[in-house]
């Protein structure tokens, strides 16, 4: 439905949705998987500054399906002084999010402290500040406690797009997608190869 309303694919969660709460009628107990999508409405040629990843290649392609070319990538981007960070949990869906647009001191203990709160959501991802200097630093973190690519929300934050984080857990994840382009399945692939790895760090 959104690829016909015009929009674009920018990323996948697998295992989003509660067995409770279905779009269509399914005979089982797996979460439902959700593919995210973004409507591309800036007027001209959009522009964006991010600092450079493990995900450099698939965060290219995903702006390139979505118009936005004029990319640049930055070694050393001004930070704020406070920190920025925010929580969004939703029991009744099972989801736990946590939003960091800002942090200027984020060691294993500050991350510890962070991602326990999400921990009573069966479903938990983490949104970091593509535009942050610190975020690969941030993301080796990540990876110890399973966190994998789900993609990429451009403009998400003030002051940067968001890295979209997913936690790989035991929840049982439907394996039967559908989807309405070869771009949205090429998402969905390139989330599950990320989780494989992530699963196969010590």
């Amino acid at each position: 439905m959104q690829a016909t309303l015009g929009g674009r694919e920018i990323g996948f969660f697998i295992g989003r949705v509660p067995s409770n709460i279905r779009y269509q009628a399914i005979n089982d107990d797996s979460w439902s998987n959700v593919l995210l999508y973004f409507h591309p409405t800036l007027a001209g040629q959009p522009y964006l500054q991010i600092t450079s990843t493990r995900y450099d290649n698939l965060i290219i392609r995903i702006l390139d399906n979505l118009g936005i070319t004029k990319l640049e990538f930055v070694e050393k981007l001004n930070i704020q002084k406070r920190n920025i960070i925010s929580f969004r949990i939703s029991p009744e869906w099972g989801t736990g999010d946590l939003l960091i647009e800002n942090v200027n001191l984020a060691d294993t203990n500050f991350w510890q402290e962070q991602l326990q709160k999400l921990e009573q959501q069966p479903a938990r991802a983490v949104y970091l500040n593509l535009s942050h200097p610190h975020i690969n630093d941030w993301l080796e973190i990540l990876w110890q406690h399973k966190y994998f690519f789900a993609g990429i929300i451009p403009y998400f934050f003030k002051t940067g797009s968001a890295l979209v984080m997913q936690q790989a857990t035991d929840l049982p994840y439907s394996k039967n997608n559908q989807f309405a382009t070869s771009f949205g399945r090429q998402i969905y692939e390139w989330c599950m190869a990320d989780r494989e790895r992530v699963l196969s760090l010590s």
